[in-house]
């Protein structure tokens, strides 16, 4: 009996020092699902239809940040669409573009 209870308390021990790396192994998962979750309302003005226009754009601050610093958007927020890349940068929308510079505008 007495080696069965060393067992079953060594069992307890290992489990008091594994669940905290196991807790914090979950919370790095979950923020990390967080992070890449991250949307912003981002607002611009469009010189095509001189008017400001406001997208949810999943982009982070960091991301802003790299790009405002001179990284190329493309290479700063690679999860973006090419379409909020370029609301980024000029304000125009993808529906403007469309009216504006296609074959049939």
């Amino acid at each position: 009996m007495n080696n069965k209870l060393k067992s079953i308390a060594h069992i307890m021990e290992l489990i008091r020092t594994i669940c905290p790396v196991v807790i914090i192994g979950l919370q790095i998962v979950i923020l990390i699902k967080l992070i890449s979750e991250v949307h912003m309302l981002i607002s611009k003005f469009s010189p095509i239809s001189m008017k400001d226009h406001t997208r949810d754009i999943p982009v982070t601050q960091e991301q802003l940040d790299a790009w405002k610093s001179g990284v190329l958007i493309q290479n700063a927020m690679p999860n973006i669409s090419a379409d909020d890349r370029e609301f980024l940068m000029t304000g125009i929308t993808p529906e403007e573009w469309d009216c504006h510079f296609s074959d049939d505008g």
